[in-house]
């Protein structure tokens, strides 16, 4: 150890103790220099918490000098990470309303209810900023983290904690367990219009039962979510479908109506199709065949209907004036029908029928005449006489 004199980039000289290889306390002098001294960044600190109090009205701290000193510097750091916070929910939103189609799985109403969290949130630090001026309560708890803070703020100001506490009060608990119990905690299964989002810890079990329902992961919201659509069935059979699959394999479940446990207990929900014959805008007097990877079967039957081509990561296309195969191929392969198919087909057979009507009576060609009916036409008006040799 060896102690150096430092001289900072703000003028003033410090003393300090480094360690290490020579080249290594050179490296860290020539850091410190470029830097300005201790004193001088605290100084900068104070300034721009002090700037921050203006722009968000904050109310002045109470103690020593030294106490408010350090107190308000740790304030700003809070008030900023939770502002930084809160413009990330904000941004968000703005994303999601502007591609509707990208983020289908957020419903105006999860919007509302997310946006209204926010508020609550925002509420809650309002409080604490304005009841909590004693520098003593900011150095006591600097080391909380911006949620720690928030959890505080809310039970303090008795609103509601964000999460658990604030769905509790909205919908009671309708907890299934199962008859064997193997996996703990419990898996919170929730319906919205526009999907169905399945939330648990991560566990291979749970993930492999969600995934073969068709659930897929969503990153930002840390669960798995199932888009409802035409072809998916209602919401409630389906929160039903996947809640079932779970209590049979051991998961405790929570749902969010009776109807839906009811369905999830005695297995008496519709099962989703798989099978479907669709119609995008897109297609022009064609229809597509879903067929799930590697059923060779259904590719086989599909690809015998007239017109039949196969359409890479789509399925088997078929033109509409085939509709007395398609309808036949749905019935024995056991496959629906979205609206928008069905139109497509209705539409094909009405045209069809329409020519039918059209249908012109085509008269019998008339026989050729006899020769001896001709030699009888012919002598009746005197040619024959005329045209015989005179010889």
């Amino acid at each position: 150890m060896a102690k150096y004199t430092i001289t900072h980039e703000c003028g003033h000289t410090e003393v300090v103790a480094l360690f290490g290889k020579s080249s290594e306390r050179d490296r860290r002098i020539k850091w410190l220099e470029s830097k300005p001294c201790r004193e001088c960044i605290r100084a900068a600190e104070i300034d721009r918490a002090k700037a921050q109090e203006q722009e968000f009205g904050l109310p002045d701290l109470t103690g020593s000098e030294k106490q408010i000193a350090w107190a308000i510097t740790i304030r700003a750091r809070k008030v900023t990470e939770f502002s930084e916070t809160t413009e990330k929910a904000y941004g968000r939103r703005d994303m999601i309303l502007a591609d509707r189609e990208k983020y289908s799985k957020y419903s105006d109403k999860d919007l509302d209810e997310a946006m209204a969290k926010l508020d609550r949130a925002n509420t809650a630090m309002e409080w604490l900023y304005s009841t909590k001026t004693d520098s003593k309560f900011w150095i006591e708890n600097r080391d909380l983290t911006s949620q720690e803070l928030l959890n505080y703020a809310l039970k303090e100001s008795e609103i509601v904690i964000i999460g658990e506490e604030c769905e509790e009060t909205k919908t009671p608990e309708i907890v299934i367990v199962p008859e064997t119990i193997t996996e703990s905690g419990i898996v919170t299964v929730k319906v919205c219009e526009v999907n169905i989002s399945v939330a648990y810890l991560k566990n291979d079990k749970f993930r492999e039962v969600v995934k073969q329902l068709g659930y897929r992961w969503d990153s930002d919201d840390k669960d798995w979510y199932k888009n409802l659509t035409e072809t998916t069935g209602s919401g409630i059979d389906r929160a039903a479908e996947v809640a079932n699959a779970l209590l049979r394999t051991g998961f405790t479940v929570m749902v969010d109506t009776e109807e839906i446990k009811e369905k999830a207990i005695s297995g008496q929900f519709e099962s989703e199709c798989k099978r479907w014959i669709v119609k995008q805008e897109t297609d022009t007097n064609e229809v597509c065949i879903e067929i799930p990877y590697g059923n060779d079967n259904l590719y086989s039957a599909a690809k015998k209907i007239s017109g039949a081509h196969w359409q890479t990561k789509r399925g088997m296309m078929v033109p509409v004036s085939s509709f007395d195969e398609l309808l036949d191929f749905a019935e024995c392969m056991d496959y629906k029908l979205t609206q928008a198919a069905k139109t497509a087909i209705d539409n094909a057979i009405a045209e069809h029928e329409k020519i039918i009507e059209k249908r012109t009576s085509i008269s019998e060609p008339t026989t050729a005449e006899t020769k001896n009916e001709l030699t009888t036409k012919l002598q009746s008006t005197g040619v024959i006489d005329d045209l015989r040799d005179e010889n």
